[in-house]
């Protein structure tokens, strides 16, 4: 009973040394909530604004609930409450008159611990508590934004531990306020900096390389909070996003959804609080004022940072150099001496103890050029990879024609990641999804991607020259031991029109690309908004069944193959304005010449299809050539006009609408060097509309004209 007693007792004394940034914290949340929240739903603020009260109930949610804001304060109040608790360690005087109080190390431990984790606790519940207050004040309030509140100040003290403990281990292993500030920046971004290096030398060094992976290190750091601070924030954004927040069916999935994050949270709020009150428990008594408390510390940080800060300097100076190898190994050389200076200076106060920890030295040194010819050399073999037909479970590609038929996917910006719902409302770039999505099963379709693949390595990848057209494609392998292997190739449509042939005849492959199954057109058939129809220069407006449409045009699909649109230009395009919640896409739909029933299904809607030279009024056309070296301004292009009716006429019967040619599969018989605009009379104001000469069409005057053999 008189141990409990003494422990409050010291609770209390030691919560009167650290008022001040009770103080800051309180009068900075008292902004944060009550003030801009009485700010917010001021009646003349909603009205200005236009909102709702549904809307403005949501804008309260958001406030009192897990925001950014709520992880940056976490952040920055577990630094500054760890540093201002156990700052006495710092200084010897103080050091020693903390050790002549009758007072066990674990209880003066536990005491200034606890007192850290209630200056940030207390503030956080009163002010949010009143904000609450406040919103039911202005009848903005509904009692799953309280309760919503109040799972995330708990959310947020989850961030703050995991900080705070890593800042304490800081302290502990360090002995100035300068050095701790320092270390915990370390610690809370090393493996992140780390993997962000390693990603670019992936893309500098390896022609094979997708940067999809660099946009996951986040999630992918294990050692430092902010992957699961990061994470949870991306789940939380989404589950509020693809549900109504009213707290009836949010609930499940806001607790399930977020158990990941806030797992990886817990495991490293206990492992940093084993280190730190083991690293507490050992700390010398004499290390007040170094650098670094354990000597033996200094040549591990010493070794992991020499390699960081190397790298660092030899993108730097690549970067510089335009990619130059040997202006990379300078870099290199020179971070590693440079490291090694600094990291030795700082430890020891003194600029001529560089050369100390030798050893270290060497290992870090070691570590980091053996890190460069890992990717210079590329020791692993990962351009050089493509996996055997009966390895691969199944594969998923996607195929870079660099046309506007693959922009925008219904798996882009419509699905929601946090609870499996593929038509909810989410944010992101997520390209990639197309490759997650597609699962191409049959052993032909298989033997064709790898044989693509096979062929961008021995075109391109290991150094051969070649002057083929090439498109950027991606390629995911799901190996039968459950890796996934993802690469970029480059496919050569003159040498693989077999392979592709095979692709485009997989039904999984049509579906997955062009999202024609019946699930997605059942979805989309119901959201259309607007449907348009355009021959390339003109845009109508047309009421047709977008699910009767969908379905003609997905037997056409079926019936496609690679050779039977290879550099067709369509004869018209389908845009649909789909609605999906609360946004919009748009979904487009060429129409080639081959696809007969969705032609005979748009005639009998009584469209005119295609568009027609003779139905251009022109009273001018200018033919621009752009294949000409060392032209410093666009408009010095040689360029010629043409008047005479004749001529007008033959070449726009040579031409195509830029429009169109956008959506072909196969651009390569169009050299975007020929570029024909047409100053147009059918409408009030004259309009200048943009062609392309087909090259095998091209006049003999125009040739002659330009200087063109």
């Amino acid at each position: 009973m008189t141990s409990r007693s003494s422990f409050w007792i010291d609770l209390k004394e030691n919560s009167k040394r650290r008022l001040w940034p009770f103080a800051v914290f309180t009068v900075i949340l008292f902004f944060v909530y009550p003030i801009m929240i009485s700010m917010d739903l001021r009646p003349e603020e909603i009205e200005n604004n236009g909102r709702t009260l549904l809307e403005a109930q949501r804008n309260t949610t958001y406030l009192l609930g897990y925001n950014p804001f709520t992880s940056i304060f976490a952040i920055a109040a577990a630094i500054i409450c760890a540093v201002q608790g156990f700052g006495y360690l710092y200084h010897r005087d103080r050091v020693d008159m903390m050790q002549s109080q009758p007072v066990s190390p674990a209880r003066r431990f536990f005491v200034i611990y606890v007192n850290g984790i209630l200056v940030y606790l207390i503030p956080n519940l009163v002010m949010v508590l009143l904000g609450n207050v406040v919103a039911g004040a202005l009848k903005c309030l509904s009692p799953w934004t309280t309760l919503y509140s109040m799972w995330s100040i708990g959310t947020g003290l989850l961030v703050f531990l995991v900080v705070y403990h890593m800042t304490i281990l800081a302290v502990m292993l360090t002995g100035n306020l300068i050095i701790t500030l320092l270390g915990t920046a370390t610690f809370l971004g090393y493996e992140l900096m780390l993997r962000l290096i390693l990603n670019e030398m992936h893309s500098l060094y390896f022609a094979s390389y997708v940067t999809r992976y660099d946009q996951n290190v986040f999630e992918k750091s294990i050692t430092t909070p902010f992957s699961a601070i990061y994470r949870l924030h991306a789940l939380i954004d989404n589950i509020l996003l693809v549900n109504e927040i009213n707290g009836e069916t949010i609930w499940r999935k806001l607790i399930v959804g977020t158990l990941p994050a806030i797992g990886i949270l817990l495991a490293q709020i206990i492992i940093y609080f084993a280190l730190a009150w083991i690293a507490y428990r050992k700390r010398p008594m004499e290390a007040a004022g170094r650098a670094m408390a354990f000597e033996k510390s200094k040549g591990i940080i010493k070794a992991l940072l020499i390699l960081l800060g190397a790298l660092v300097f030899l993108l730097i100076m690549k970067s510089l150099a335009q990619d130059t190898e040997v202006y990379a190994l300078i870099g290199l050389i020179a971070g590693i001496l440079i490291m090694q200076v600094l990291m030795e200076t700082i430890f020891e106060y003194d600029f001529k103890a560089f050369a100390k920890r030798k050893r270290w030295f060497a290992l870090g040194a070691v570590m980091t050029v053996g890190c460069y010819l890992f990717f210079m050399a590329d020791l692993s073999g990962y351009d050089r990879y493509v996996p055997s037909v009966a390895d691969v479970d199944h594969v998923s590609i996607r195929i870079g024609f660099q046309n506007s038929n693959d922009i925008i996917y219904l798996y882009d910006n419509y699905k929601d990641y946090s609870y499996g719902n593929s038509y909810a409302y989410g944010y992101g770039d997520r390209s990639f999804d197309l490759l997650d999505e597609m699962k191409l099963t049959d052993p032909g379709t298989i033997a064709a991607v790898i044989s693509l693949a096979q062929k961008s390595m021995d075109g391109t990848i290991n150094g051969e020259d070649t002057d083929k057209y090439g498109m950027w494609s991606t390629v995911k392998y799901t190996l039968k031991n459950g890796k996934e292997v993802c690469r970029a190739l480059t496919v050569y449509s003159e040498e693989s029109e077999d392979e592709l042939n095979s692709i485009f005849a997989d039904r999984t492959y049509q579906d997955s690309y062009y999202q024609m199954d019946d699930e997605t057109i059942q979805v989309l058939s119901a959201s259309v908004d607007q449907i348009q129809y355009t021959n390339g220069l003109e845009y109508t407006t047309v009421n047709i069944d977008p699910k009767t449409f969908q379905e003609a045009y997905r037997n056409d699909l079926h019936r496609m193959s690679y050779s039977s649109v290879k550099g067709e230009v369509p004869i018209g395009i389908v845009t649909m304005d789909i609605k999906m919640n609360r946004n919009y896409i748009t979904k487009q739909f060429p129409v080639f010449e081959t696809y007969q029933e969705t032609i005979a299904y748009l005639r009998g809607e009584g469209l005119s299809l295609k568009w027609e030279a003779q139905n251009i009024v022109a009273s001018q056309v200018k033919v621009i050539n752009y294949d000409v070296p060392d032209v410093e301004y666009f408009e010095d292009y040689p360029s010629v006009v043409y008047t005479d009716p004749v001529q007008m006429s033959e070449i726009l019967n040579a031409c195509v609408p830029y429009s169109l040619i956008y959506s072909a599969y196969d651009t390569e018989r169009f050299n975007d060097l020929l570029d024909v605009e047409v100053s147009d009379r059918r409408e009030a104001v004259e309009t200048v509309d943009s062609f392309e000469l087909i090259p095998e069409l091209v006049p003999a005057f125009v040739k002659s004209d330009l200087g063109i053999e």
